[in-house]
């Protein structure tokens, strides 16, 4: 007989939190707020984000809000989707106050990093680079705790996610394709960093089971004993 040691469960079989439905509708009526303002002009503030208004004037505000607000209606529900379903899971696994709190300051460092790769008068705002961030932040916590499956499986699976969901379809001049990759890479070194200060934690829900195996081979009875096939 042979032991088999086996993964029952890790931290990502279940759900740890049920916050997910609160912080993915907190944040997208806070996007709709701040758009509606935007739009109609209806508060004296500049909410969007330009290299000469953070770095020439000082507005490092404008880091914040600008993540926030969209160029309309359709820019606001083109992102909406994907960002309440990953605020969402990683809401129910990590905690809204983790997601929120991470999502805001990527955000801020995402638009920082954007901005200054642009032309000063170029405006940012949206919040696709969160959007990125959050799938980076997933998929590198992804291939840290599901450790149990092998590499190269690993690797695969994050690379047809990255195919199909991540990579443009088509290009259109007034997206910001480098703040998706700002948010991405971004989003990957937090998951990276959060795993190494949670690594105690995380992997203390890891649950093996061990189970007995017949041995893996035949007899034939017209052999002579003691002649066996593997």
């Amino acid at each position: 007989m042979e032991v088999v040691k086996e993964l029952k469960e890790n931290y990502l079989s279940k759900p740890h939190y049920n916050s997910g439905v609160v912080a993915a509708l907190l944040f997208f009526f806070t996007c709709l707020l701040l758009s509606i303002l935007h739009w109609n002009e209806l508060v004296d503030a500049n909410f969007l984000a330009r290299g000469k208004d953070v770095f020439g004037s000082h507005q490092y505000y404008l880091l914040l809000t600008s993540s926030f607000i969209h160029g309309d209606l359709r820019h606001l529900l083109a992102n909406t989707p994907m960002l309440l379903i990953l605020l969402y899971f990683s809401s129910q696994y990590y905690g809204a106050l983790t997601m929120w709190s991470l999502s805001v300051i990527g955000g801020i460092f995402i638009n920082a990093m954007t901005l200054s790769q642009m032309e000063p008068n170029v405006g940012l705002l949206g919040a696709s680079g969160i959007v990125y961030f959050l799938w980076g932040f997933w998929l590198s916590l992804y291939f840290k705790i599901e450790n149990h499956i092998s590499m190269n499986r690993r690797v695969m699976k994050i690379m047809a996610i990255g195919i199909f969901m991540l990579f443009p379809s088509s290009f259109d001049p007034m997206v910001s394709y480098a703040a998706h990759f700002n948010g991405l890479w971004m989003g990957v070194l937090t998951g990276g960093c959060y795993y190494l200060f949670n690594r105690d934690k995380l992997r203390s829900y890891q649950l093996y089971r061990y189970k007995l195996e017949e041995p893996a081979f035949w007899y034939d009875e017209e052999m002579e004993y003691g002649d066996f096939y593997q």
